[in-house]
């Protein structure tokens, strides 16, 4: 399984099917979807008029996880840490970009000892 994104920029509302589910893309949205396609199928959606963009291969997407990580830090307000000033682990995963996966309050502690404090 992969994460892709899936954005018509068509005027119709199109079908996008994955195993066991079925989308419908309204013209002008996007959707984010964990896909098990071949090859042949990708391109069929393309064919159709959609953009389909690997999450994971965003071109502004940080180059690894813990950069990902500290770049969603650095973007938090004072409101959004702890009371002992570490950064919310909930506020960090909605900061990060699509397709990287959620952290945890370890993975926030080591990144955060490693990050310029504001």
């Amino acid at each position: 399984m992969m994460k892709v994104t899936v954005e018509n920029p068509t005027g119709k509302s199109k079908a996008v099917r994955v195993p066991g589910d079925l989308h419908v893309i309204l013209p002008g949205k996007k959707a984010s979807l964990d896909v098990d396609w071949s090859g042949d199928q990708r391109a069929k959606y393309e064919a159709a008029g959609l953009v389909v963009k690997d999450a994971k291969k965003s071109k502004d997407a940080p180059a690894n996880r813990d950069d990902a990580i500290t770049d969603a830090i650095l973007g938090l307000q004072a409101d959004q840490m702890t009371a002992d000033g570490k950064p919310e682990v909930d506020a960090i995963n909605a900061a990060l970009p699509e397709g990287v996966e959620k952290i945890t309050a370890a993975e926030r502690d080591a990144v955060w000892n490693k990050t310029p404090q504001k």
